[in-house]
């Protein structure tokens, strides 16, 4: 089982604990959404997990590796698009608006060769 805590921090420094993410993997990573309304997590259970900000529900679970634990995750700017990259050495491109989610690319290490 693993929790991440989200807290609030005000301008003077005061924190509190907003909610707890709870789930049955160990987080490896957590990245926040640009517009702050959700927070994205990856862990040892091959999954992606995109959590509301506001009260800490799991919105919903994408398969972000079929083999390994996925070790990173980033959002773009515009928060359109998710990067993830894991222990199977494939970097995978998402648009997670659209349903089904959309896989754009999945980067190898000899395509980053070519790439490169």
């Amino acid at each position: 089982m693993s929790l991440t805590v989200c807290w609030l921090v005000g301008r003077d420094s005061q924190r509190s604990r907003l909610h707890m993410l709870r789930t049955n993997t160990l987080f490896k990573y957590v990245s926040y959404h640009p517009l702050e309304h959700q927070v994205v997590t990856t862990g040892t259970d091959r999954k992606i997990g995109f959590w509301e900000t506001f009260d800490g529900s799991l919105i919903r679970e994408l398969d972000g590796s079929l083999t390994d634990s996925v070790n990173a995750i980033d959002v773009s700017e515009d928060g359109v698009y998710v990067v993830s990259g894991g222990s199977d050495h494939i970097i995978k491109v998402r648009m997670p608006a659209r349903l089904p989610t959309c896989l754009l690319r999945i980067l190898t290490r000899s395509t980053l060769q070519i790439a490169l």
